[in-house]
């Protein structure tokens, strides 16, 4: 797996929290893009934000949000962006336990 650090711009997003099993958060994304379409919200990609490491956050108390990126100006009320910040970018093809499994250990812990 090619995992990197990469700088990336502001993201104008709706999203969805989810706290638990990261295996679990299919529905939430299936909800929100549901709503998305239901609302005729254009939907340029699906982002998924998982902020805590299995290894040392029990799974019931494991955060991880379901996200569509919307275009920069499109008018929803009360919504939020991704700031600009740093993240760990890698590709996953396959089933999501694998990618859960690969993301346990920091990329200078390999």
């Amino acid at each position: 797996m090619n995992v990197q650090v990469i700088q990336i711009s502001p993201i104008p997003v709706a999203m969805l929290r989810h706290i638990g099993s990261y295996d679990g958060i299919g529905p939430v994304f299936e909800s929100l893009v549901n709503w998305a379409q239901a609302s005729g919200v254009p939907i340029q990609r699906t982002i998924g934000i998982y902020w805590d490491n299995p290894d040392y956050v029990p799974t019931n108390r494991l955060r991880s949000a379901a996200c569509v990126e919307i275009p920069a100006n499109y008018p929803i009320p009360e919504t939020r962006g991704l700031p600009k910040h740093a993240v760990i970018s890698s590709a996953n093809s396959g089933p999501q336990r694998r990618l859960v499994a690969s993301s346990t250990k920091r990329p200078c812990d390999r």
